[in-house]
């Protein structure tokens, strides 16, 4: 059986701490070691800042609600980020090419990169005029 937990925060950067030990809390009562959380509360923060950045316009502040659901059985950790800004599928974006020399790169993307590698799952929805993303996570 799972549960699911949820924060509801302001879209502004100065609640990511907040989100962050919301879902620290969870984890550490499924025994997670601080080294492992580092991880993910890299990918935390940058769906987080990504959402306050970009989601709405300027000047505009939303809410993002983030749930999170501890899969005891499969030893796994779900955490659906959902806000009603500008619908942007982050998966959309092409990955930046990581081989090019610094300089000649794009900006951007390395963000999201990093997340669809350091998560197992991760998907992305619009539904009833919100953003869904939802990544899941092995313990």
């Amino acid at each position: 059986m799972t549960m699911d937990e949820v924060i509801i925060v302001s879209s502004e950067v100065r609640y990511l701490p907040d989100v962050i030990n919301f879902v620290k809390k969870i984890c550490r009562q499924a025994r997670l070691s601080e080294k492992n959380f580092i991880p993910i509360a890299i990918v935390i923060e940058e769906i987080f800042t990504n959402i306050v950045r970009y989601a709405y316009d300027e000047g505009v502040v939303g809410t993002i609600e983030v749930t999170c659901r501890m899969h005891p059985d499969a030893r796994k950790i779900e955490i659906v980020f959902m806000d009603d800004g500008k619908a942007h599928n982050p998966l959309d974006q092409k990955d930046p090419d990581i081989t090019l020399p610094v300089e000649k790169r794009a900006v951007g993307g390395l963000g999201i990169l990093i997340v669809k590698k350091w998560v197992d799952d991760i998907r992305y929805t619009h539904k009833h005029g919100r953003n869904h993303l939802s990544i899941e996570k092995a313990l």
